[in-house]
C-alpha cells in the first residue's frame, strides 16, 4: 500500500472533508473537558479563514483517507521570541505507515512559516515518536508537549 500525507488547500476542503472530519471528531471527543472545545463549524470556519491548516494521510491504493490533523500557527506573550506550530487535533489509522512522512512535512512547513517550535496536546505519543518534551498543561488540564523545529 502507498500512503501520501498532504496539506489540503482551502479550495479542496470539499473533496476530503466528509472523510477527514470523523478523525478530527474522535480527537475532540477524546478530551471533552477543554474550556472551549472544537466543533465542526468552528474548525471549518477557521480553515476557510486560513487560521487552521488541514493535513491528511491518503491511502493511494484504496483512494481513502487514513487520518487527519489540523495545525495552527500561534504566538505567546510569555515567549515573544518563539512562534509555535500548534497541532491541536490529530486522529488516524495506521499512523505508523504514514505519520513519519507527515511529521517531516509538518516540520518543513512550520520552518517555512517561521515557526520555532511545535506543540502537541493530550497524548504521550508525541514524546515517544517525535522527541517532544512535556512542558505543562492547558487550561483544560491536557498535557502539552513541545519540540524545537530547529533540529
Amino acid at each position: 500500500m502507498r500512503y501520501v500525507p498532504s496539506g489540503v488547500p482551502v479550495e479542496d476542503l470539499h473533496i476530503v472533508w466528509e472523510q477527514a472530519w470523523p478523525y478530527l471528531k474522535k480527537a475532540i471527543d477524546r478530551f471533552p473537558n477543554v474550556p472551549t472545545p472544537f466543533n465542526e463549524g468552528m474548525v471549518l470556519e477557521q480553515l476557510f479563514k486560513k487560521k487552521l491548516q488541514l493535513w491528511i494521510g491518503w491511502d493511494v491504493d484504496r483512494n481513502d483517507i487514513m487520518g487527519a490533523l489540523v495545525t495552527e500557527i500561534i504566538t505567546d506573550e510569555k515567549h515573544p521570541d518563539k512562534v509555535f506550530l500548534s497541532i491541536p487535533l490529530v486522529g488516524g489509522d495506521k499512523w505508523n505507515l504514514w505519520g513519519d512522512v507527515l511529521w517531516s512535512l509538518l516540520k518543513a512547513w512550520g520552518v517555512e512559516k517561521s515557526c520555532t517550535h511545535a506543540l502537541g496536546y493530550g497524548r504521550r505519543g508525541w514524546t515517544r515518536w517525535y522527541g517532544f518534551v512535556e512542558c505543562g498543561t492547558t487550561e483544560g488540564n491536557l498535557p502539552m508537549f513541545v519540540r524545537s523545529l530547529k533540529r
